[in-house]
C-alpha cells in the first residue's frame, strides 16, 4: 500500500483515474448529515471522500484485515471514529491530518518534529500472546484466579451485588466487570437483565479460521520482509490476510525455517466456515502459494476456528452500545468491557480495561458501589 506521495503515484493498486480522484479529497464537501440516525457505511464514506477505486481496492481490503468484515456493512462512525471526527471537525481527511500535525509541532515547545511524534513498534511475548495473560496472572498476588470455570448465569441479589453461577456452584460479588464477547455476554446476563441481553444479542460477529503454516525458507520465493499482506475482496478468495510471524519476532521458528499465519473466512466468506478444517487448510494453501512463491507442501500446518471472532461495528452499533451502557449504568457495580464496544485491537482492549479499573477504584473510594 502507498505510504508516501511517490508510492501513491506509482502504486499498481489504483488506476490513474483513481489516483487523480484521491487528490481531490481536500476539495470534497463534508457530509453534514452523517450522524446518529443517518449512519454512513465505511464504503460510502471512502467512496465519497476518496473515490470508488480507493474504496474498493484499499479500504475494503483494510476492513477485511481489521474486522474480518464488509466495508458496505460497517459504520464509519463506529468502526473508524477518528476518520469520522477528522471530516466533522476539519471538513477533510487531508486537512485534518495536516492540522493535527502542525498542532503537534506548534505545541512542542521547541522540540524537533521527530520528537513530537510518538514511536510505535510491534511487541509480543516470547511465549506468544499467552505470555501476556500469564504475566498478568503472575502479578496478581493475593488475587483468587479461577481457570476453566465457565459462567452459566449472572443474577442480582436483593440486598445488592450479584450472584455468579458456575458448574462449581454459586458465589456472590459486590461488583462485576464482564469482558467476554457480546454473544457470551448476552447468554450469561439473560437473568440479570432481559433487555440488556436482547441488545447484546444484536451484535453480529465475523467467523474466523486461523491457519499456521511452517516452511523451510528455501521453499519460499518471497523474502518475508514485511509485516505480511492483506488480500483484496475477490470471488472465491477466503484469505483475508497473512502475517509473517518469524520475520516479525525472534523465536517463532527454528533457524532456516519460516512461520506464517493466515487469517481467513470473515463475513464476506461466511459460507466457507461450514467446510472442514482439512478443506479450509487446502484452500488456504492454494491461495497463499502464488503470493509467497511456495514450492512443495508445508512442513507442518495447524489451525483453529472461532465463530465469534470479531464484533461487527455495523450501522446500528452505536445505538446498541448506548442502550447497553445505559442499562448497565443503572445497575450499581456492573461494568461492561471487552472488544464489543471499545475497539477490537489488543491496545483498545487494554485501554478499555484500564478505564474500567479506574472507574471501579473511583466508585469504591466514593462509596457509590
Amino acid at each position: 500500500a502507498p505510504q508516501g506521495l511517490l508510492s501513491a503515484i506509482t502504486t499498481p493498486l489504483l488506476p490513474f483515474s483513481g489516483k487523480l480522484r484521491m487528490l481531490l479529497e481536500p476539495f470534497i464537501l463534508a457530509n453534514k448529515t452523517n450522524d446518529e440516525g443517518n449512519e454512513e457505511s465505511v464504503f460510502q464514506f471512502a467512496e465519497r471522500r476518496l473515490g470508488k477505486y480507493a474504496a474498493q481496492n484499499l479500504i475494503s481490503t483494510l476492513v477485511g484485515g481489521i474486522y474480518a468484515g464488509n466495508a458496505h456493512e460497517l459504520s464509519i462512525r463506529a468502526a473508524f471514529p477518528h476518520l469520522y471526527e477528522l471530516e466533522k471537525q476539519y471538513g477533510s481527511l487531508v486537512r485534518g491530518m495536516l492540522a493535527k500535525m502542525f498542532s503537534a509541532i506548534s505545541s512542542s515547545d521547541g522540540c524537533t518534529r521527530a520528537q513530537t511524534h510518538k514511536h510505535y513498534e510491534l511487541i509480543s511475548s516470547k511465549r506468544g500472546m499467552n505470555g501476556l495473560v500469564s504475566a498478568l496472572a503472575d502479578k496478581c498476588s493475593g488475587v483468587s484466579l479461577r481457570y476453566k470455570t465457565p459462567i452459566e448465569t449472572i443474577s442480582s441479589v436483593k440486598s445488592g451485588g450479584y450472584t455468579v453461577t458456575t458448574p462449581d456452584g454459586k458465589q456472590n460479588f459486590d461488583m462485576l466487570a464482564i469482558c467476554c464477547n457480546a454473544n457470551d455476554m448476552a447468554a450469561i446476563t439473560s437473568e440479570l437483565s432481559k433487555e440488556m441481553s436482547q441488545q447484546l444479542s444484536k451484535i453480529a460477529f465475523a467467523p474466523v479460521f486461523v491457519c499456521g503454516m511452517g516452511f523451510d525458507e528455501l521453499q519460499l520465493a518471497h523474502p518475508l520482509d514485511a509485516f505480511g499482506y492483506l488480500a483484496a475482496p475477490k470471488d472465491g478468495r477466503i484469505v483475508l490476510g497473512t502475517l509473517f510471524n518469524s520475520a516479525l519476532f525472534a523465536g517463532r521458528a527454528p533457524e532456516g525455517k519460516a512461520l506464517v499465519t493466515v487469517i481467513a473466512v470473515g463475513t464476506r466468506n461466511r459460507q466457507a466456515f461450514s467446510l472442514s478444517d482439512e478443506e479450509l487448510q487446502s484452500t488456504i494453501y492454494e491461495q497463499v502459494k502464488p503470493a509467497l512463491g511456495v514450492s512443495g507442501q508445508p512442513e507442518f500446518i495447524s489451525s483453529f476456528r472461532t465463530e465469534y471472532a470479531l464484533p461487527q461495528y455495523d450501522i446500528w452499533h452505536n445505538t446498541t452500545k448506548t442502550a447497553v451502557n445505559n442499562i448497565a449504568g443503572a445497575l450499581a457495580g456492573l461494568y461492561i468491557g471487552g472488544n464489543s464496544f471499545g475497539g477490537v485491537s489488543m491496545s483498545d482492549c487494554v485501554l478499555t480495561s484500564r478505564n474500567i479499573a479506574d472507574r471501579i477504584f473511583f466508585d469504591i473510594k466514593c462509596g457509590t458501589s
